[in-house]
């Protein structure tokens, strides 16, 4: 594919991914992922060493396309749930539900994507808490509210010193509700 058709199909996936925001943050979220998007892209160029044209990814790059093929998505479509820098950003909304079944969704979300893309299986609780508070979802009662799931979530240490994460059933949930969150249409 040319430089511009390569181009073209990025700005077509920042304009789905955000197609069911409004105004101001439609505009402010194509800007984010369509330059995440252009980076991506022209950082891929810019490594070009392999062998007869092959394009080296990133060890980053190639953690979040094997991320988005374990999901069934695409990487832009898996851009559209989590912002991936040196840490995990949970960028979806809205999040659906009472405000425990948005912790929940929330955690199960963070606890895949640390776990897949950056290999990291349990969180601590003070962790968990300020990518809550970062999201802006009230993280009061977020133990209680999960260890109610002991389905899905593991639970280690005590206080300050737990730490969590998922259970082989919440990390079949888990990839299940990035795929929905990355396939479906968001009503606002």
């Amino acid at each position: 594919m040319s430089e511009i058709g390569k181009i073209k199909e990025q700005i077509q996936a920042a304009i789905e991914a955000v197609k069911d925001f409004d105004e101001p943050y439609k505009t402010k979220a194509f800007e984010v992922i369509l330059s995440k998007n252009l980076d991506a892209l022209s950082s891929g160029k810019s490594e070009r060493k392999g062998k007869e044209g092959e394009t080296p990814l990133s060890d980053l790059a190639e953690k979040i396309e094997n991320f988005a093929t374990e999901v069934g998505v695409s990487i832009a479509q898996l851009e559209s749930v989590f912002q991936f820098n040196d840490d995990l950003e949970f960028i979806y909304r809205p999040l659906p539900g009472a405000v425990a079944d948005r912790q929940a969704s929330f955690s199960q979300c963070i606890l895949i994507g640390m776990e897949e893309v950056y290999k990291k299986k349990l969180i601590d609780a003070s962790e968990l808490i300020k990518k809550l508070d970062a999201y802006g979802l009230d993280s009061k009662n977020l133990s209680r509210n999960l260890q109610r799931r002991t389905d899905v979530f593991r639970m280690m240490g005590r206080g300050k010193a737990t730490r969590y994460k998922l259970t082989d059933t919440g990390k079949t949930s888990a990839i299940e509700l990035v795929r929905t969150f990355a396939t479906t249409i968001r009503q606002t």
